[in-house]
């Protein structure tokens, strides 16, 4: 649960960073509802747009002690507090989305078991959107699942087209209600 601080201080960078998309960090039901699609065994995790780190904690509880997380953030005062989260398998990258193909190069060889992304995809163009899903399915392994969460279901057509195996989910227990996208790479 955030403390009062907490949720200023998220408010505040939102007002501040046009880049930043949720006005709160997403509640205990959407981390529940992107952590059922955490494949078993997941040792590598790249995560989009983490903001303060609430996902973040939950797949690092999730991860293994030889697991890897990779989380990519653009506004860098959601960097510091990243950094505060003293995990030697956290890897934070001051980066955007749309340069994940190369930070997974860059940071972490090998394939990906799962990607998460909460990132405002409608403040970004149509092509740099399929370039983003594009990118996260080449650095997926098969079988490797991919999960988008916010606001609109705007990816859904993208992710269907690049991954065929897609679903929506909706849970309306967040401020505001929010979309949950499942993608999972085929064999």
């Amino acid at each position: 649960m955030q403390s009062i601080r907490e949720r200023i201080n998220f408010l505040k960078v939102f007002t501040m960073d046009k880049y930043v998309g949720a006005v709160a960090a997403s509640s205990r039901f959407v981390v529940e509802g992107v952590m059922k699609h955490v494949p078993n065994g997941a040792k590598t995790i790249v995560e989009c747009g983490p903001g303060e780190g609430v996902v973040t904690r939950a797949l690092l509880n999730l991860l293994p002690q030889d697991g890897t997380l990779l989380a990519v953030e653009s506004n860098k005062e959601f960097v510091g507090l990243l950094q505060g989260i003293h995990d030697p398998r956290l890897k934070v990258i001051e980066g955007r989305a749309q340069d994940i193909a190369s930070n997974v190069r860059t940071h972490q060889p090998g394939l990906v078991d799962f990607a998460v992304a909460s990132i405002p995809f409608s403040f970004i163009t149509p092509s740099e959107r399929m370039q983003i899903a594009h990118d996260i399915h080449g650095v997926l392994r098969p079988q490797g699942v991919f999960v988008i969460f916010n606001y609109s279901p705007l990816m859904y057509r993208t992710m269907k087209k690049i991954f065929g195996n897609t679903s929506i989910g909706f849970e309306i227990r967040n401020i505001f209600p929010c979309f949950i996208l499942v993608a999972r790479k085929e064999k």
